[in-house]
């Protein structure tokens, strides 16, 4: 008899998270990845990711997608919400790391969703606590 493997769930409570020049809400749905576990996970086990939600990895500057089986957009945030760089559609088995020097925080969502959303270096983004 064959069992179908769990679901993987996102970790923690969901907040917003919105761009600041256009108020525009971006996500309605980003789950914090706040234990070293969660981190460590991450999104490994997903096979696609509603357009919705998206992970935040706080101080983390270095991602891989090292078996996941989709590809994701990566965004690297200074503490004050402002983009330092950008990895749009990073495909399975690739490393993604901050090339600006400095803390940095870890913004993973759906392939495509920059580029609905016009994401630029500098934009300024905001985890609004739901």
């Amino acid at each position: 008899m064959t069992s179908t493997p769990p679901t993987p769930t996102l970790p923690g409570r969901p907040c917003t998270l919105r761009r600041r020049r256009d108020g525009r809400v971006l996500l309605a749905r980003l789950y914090p990845a706040a234990s070293p576990r969660e981190q460590r996970r991450g999104l490994l086990g997903f096979s696609s990711l509603d357009p919705q939600e998206g992970l935040f990895l706080p101080g983390i500057r270095m991602v891989h997608t090292f078996f996941m089986k989709m590809a994701i957009d990566v965004a690297f945030l200074s503490p004050d919400g402002t983009i330092r760089d950008l990895h749009p559609r990073l495909p399975p088995w690739r490393i993604a790391f901050c090339r600006q020097p400095g803390r940095a925080d870890t913004l993973e969502t759906a392939a495509g969703a920059f580029q609905r959303w016009n994401l630029q270096l500098g934009d300024q983004l905001e985890i609004m606590q739901a």
